[in-house]
């Protein structure tokens, strides 16, 4: 490589001298100091210095997915009448191990009998992890107030029809 740069003045300006070129694997490139990683694959880094000295790498990046399943596990609130445990989690995914916090439930589910946090942590082959917290919460009380406007999550109640009866004018 020829050095048309003065080294003792160098005109980082101009724009001939890029200190860092990456080629990404689809054979774009990218000419900062950090590469956005938004593919799998190999990585060409060319530095140069002021002086025209360069130095290559070869970056092999796996970009692996989140695991997505993990936003279905929400906040529950159930029926105490609930006499059989609650199962909780989602489905398992290979190459991840599963782990229950504070439990000994090494699976992507776990049986709930009591209100509670409850913590699921995924760790990928790589060693990549992954956690989510939800809150579990036994309802006592099954009776709702109907006296006053309420605004209902039926989500999470089961409920599959309300029956009203109206009785001199009002709604019941």
């Amino acid at each position: 490589m020829t050095n048309t740069h003065n080294p003792d003045n160098p005109d980082l300006s101009d724009p001939s001298y890029q200190p860092f070129i990456w080629e990404h694997p689809d054979g774009s490139y990218s000419y900062e100091e950090y590469a956005i990683a938004e593919m799998s694959g190999t990585y060409f880094l060319t530095m140069t210095n002021i002086y025209g000295c360069q130095a290559n790498f070869n970056v092999n990046i796996e970009i692996i997915q989140p695991i997505e399943t993990m936003d279905q596990l929400t906040d529950m609130h159930i029926c105490n009448d609930n006499t059989e445990p609650v199962n909780i989690g989602i489905p398992p995914q290979s190459d991840f191990t599963y782990f229950w916090l504070n439990t000994d439930v090494n699976s992507s589910y776990i049986n709930v009998t009591e209100s509670g946090y409850y913590t699921l942590i995924a760790t990928y082959i790589d060693g990549c992890v992954y956690e989510k917290t939800v809150h579990i919460t036994f309802e006592s009380d099954n009776t709702f107030d109907l006296s006053s406007s309420n605004t209902f999550n039926t989500n999470y109640l089961n409920i599959t029809s309300i029956n009203t009866t109206t009785i001199n004018g009002a709604l019941f």
